[in-house]
């Protein structure tokens, strides 16, 4: 219930709706389906980043500022941009900087994990949250810096992956 309503006060934010029937669940039966008992499960957005981290090592954002702006600091031959809205195959050994769609605005003593699906953890890709103005991965604790844009460091390990918009990988956790 507490997850619901941080969607439905905005604290989260999705796309659609949110509206809430009478029983208390939402009326988009997909946002409804993403809410679990403990935890949230966000979603892909419709472009990624191939990085080159043979180069670079792996991509980790500047603990004072956005995600985004640490992205465009990287030259742009080594940060290639594609668009994913029909489907895109994640190759094994390349690393990917995904956006998802949800933000997250953290209130006061609050603080907010991640870790990948089961499901995911099945397909062997490694998968790690990092948000704006924090420089470690999974895990998010200020409140000050009001909403936040998400990613997903996606490596597959085992075998490519096909992902599409709106697919989840990770499950959000809110303390």
């Amino acid at each position: 219930q507490q997850i619901r309503e941080k969607i439905r006060k905005g604290e989260i934010y999705v796309k659609g709706g949110r509206d809430l029937k009478l029983d208390g669940r939402f009326s988009d039966t997909n946002l409804e389906n993403r809410v679990q008992p403990s935890s949230f499960d966000a979603t892909v957005g419709e472009t990624l980043f191939i990085l080159d981290t043979e180069r670079r090592g792996v991509f980790k954002p500047s603990k004072n500022e956005t995600v985004r702006r640490s992205l465009l600091q990287i030259p742009s031959r080594e940060r290639t941009k594609k668009d994913i809205s029909s489907g895109y195959i994640l190759q094994r050994g390349f690393t990917y900087l995904i956006p998802l769609q949800e933000k997250v605005q953290l209130m006061e003593g609050e603080r907010m994990k991640s870790s990948p699906k089961s499901s995911t953890g099945r397909l062997f890709p490694i998968t790690r949250l990092l948000a704006d103005y924090t420089n470690v991965f999974d895990y998010i604790d200020q409140s000050d810096k009001g909403f936040m844009d998400l990613w997903l460091l996606v490596q597959p390990r085992a075998f490519n992956l096909i992902i599409n918009p709106g697919d989840t990988l990770n499950q959000l956790r809110f303390f």
